[in-house]
């Protein structure tokens, strides 16, 4: 069985429905007396076709703080 794909010049980005939406996102460490928050309030759409990049400083994200 054989899928066939588009080619990316050939894919309308404008109408299509996004391939991924992320409303509001928040992400939180637990952390001694409280809460690391790293992320807040983050919203996008990928339409099929796009590329997402995310960039960060050097180890950033390689693990969660510590939760002493």
């Amino acid at each position: 069985m054989s899928t066939a794909v588009a080619p990316m010049s050939d894919v309308d980005t404008t109408s299509a429905k996004p391939l991924l939406t992320v409303d509001n996102l928040v992400l939180r460490y637990p952390v001694r007396g409280g809460y690391l928050e790293a992320v807040s309030d983050v919203s996008f759409q990928v339409a099929r076709g796009e590329t997402l990049g995310l960039v960060g400083s050097p180890a950033a994200g390689s693990r969660p703080p510590d939760a002493r």
